[in-house]
């Protein structure tokens, strides 16, 4: 079986971001390994925070309704 690298989600796709250290995922299950999480560093969580800080100075304009939609 095959090992999925599962990257991480900033700004709307998926990116690798520049740490390079990761953690193995387990099926609970059988035990087996299914993929590996890659894990951020000071830098990708800066670029994460950055991102967030951006998307929320427009977030309150948007419907409540649409922001349900996401949301959910």
């Amino acid at each position: 079986m095959t090992v999925k690298t599962i990257p991480h989600f900033l700004n709307g796709e998926e990116t690798n971001g520049v740490g390079e250290r990761t953690q193995p995922v387990f099926n609970p299950a059988t035990g087996e390994q299914t993929g590996e999480l890659r894990l951020a560093d000071a830098a990708d969580l800066e670029t994460a925070v950055a991102n967030a800080r951006k998307a929320a100075e427009t977030w309150g304009d948007i419907s409540l309704a649409k922001r349900t939609a996401v949301l959910f």
